[in-house]
């Protein structure tokens, strides 16, 4: 039996019904995926920023110690070698001792290294 205009098909009458709840879920899920990589991309950039102020924050933590423990070396190490001749091993204890207090933060130890000329060594 053919099918007339004034007898709807029932299935496209439950097609019909499916097709605007099917529609709204699509888009509703579209949606969705745009503010997820939006919000995703918006964190990328915040972090990046938030990284680069906390290294710069490290960088120059590090580098003001450094500055600090070399300034206290050069002024002590530099004026005490410019006042003696020889270095001996209990001068240099207690000069390390003395050092100590303004580098209590940051060194692990220092030494003293003295320069021997090429000529004098011989080959190994």
């Amino acid at each position: 039996m053919p099918l007339t205009a004034d007898k709807p098909n029932p299935r496209t009458a439950r097609e019909s019904r499916l097709a605007w709840p099917v529609l709204v879920l699509v888009i509703g899920l579209l949606l969705t995926a745009v503010a997820g990589w939006l919000v995703h991309e918006q964190g990328k950039g915040s972090d990046a920023v938030r990284f680069q102020r906390l290294s710069e924050v490290v960088r120059s933590t590090v580098s003001e110690r450094l500055e600090r423990i070399e300034e206290a070396l050069h002024c002590g190490a530099g004026a005490w070698f410019a006042a003696s001749q020889s270095v001996e091993r209990g001068e240099w204890a207690v000069f390390a001792r003395s050092m100590e207090p303004s580098l209590r933060r940051g060194v692990l130890g220092f030494g003293y290294a003295e320069r021997v000329h090429r000529r004098i060594c011989r080959p190994i």
